[in-house]
């Protein structure tokens, strides 16, 4: 009798225990989540707000798990360097050495997006909303 009463305590436990590590871990995942959300968006609200178009530099192409480019731009004698992930399309129209449209913040140059990526989320968030 006291065997299966012990038996039964602990499988509440068990349950107890995977149930706290569920929410800590979809808490944390949220809380992720919602970080990147607002890095995200505070990025484009601030380059829609006061955009400079500039012309960069294609530095490095990257192709390790998805595609990516590399792109180092110059603002008021101060070089940044910006790095994202791209489409395949256009992934193969850039070499390195190339020049591509930048938008940076007029607040924060180092906050920066390629033309091509702010065009196509304005039309995600405009157009198509």
């Amino acid at each position: 009798m006291l065997k299966e009463r012990d038996k039964n305590i602990s499988n509440f436990r068990k349950l107890i225990g995977i149930l706290v590590v569920c929410i800590v871990g979809f808490l944390f995942i949220k809380i992720i989540y919602q970080f990147g959300k607002n890095s995200v968006s505070e990025v484009y609200n601030c380059i829609i707000q006061k955009p400079i178009y500039i012309l960069g530099k294609v530095t490095a192409k990257r192709n390790y798990k998805g595609k990516g480019i590399d792109v180092e731009y110059l603002v008021k004698n101060k070089k940044y360097d910006y790095k994202t992930g791209i489409d395949s399309k256009s992934y193969s129209l850039y070499q390195i050495g190339d020049t591509i449209s930048v938008v940076v913040c007029g607040n924060d140059p180092s906050k920066a997006l390629l033309k091509l990526e702010l065009n196509s989320e304005l039309i995600e968030r405009f157009i198509l909303k």
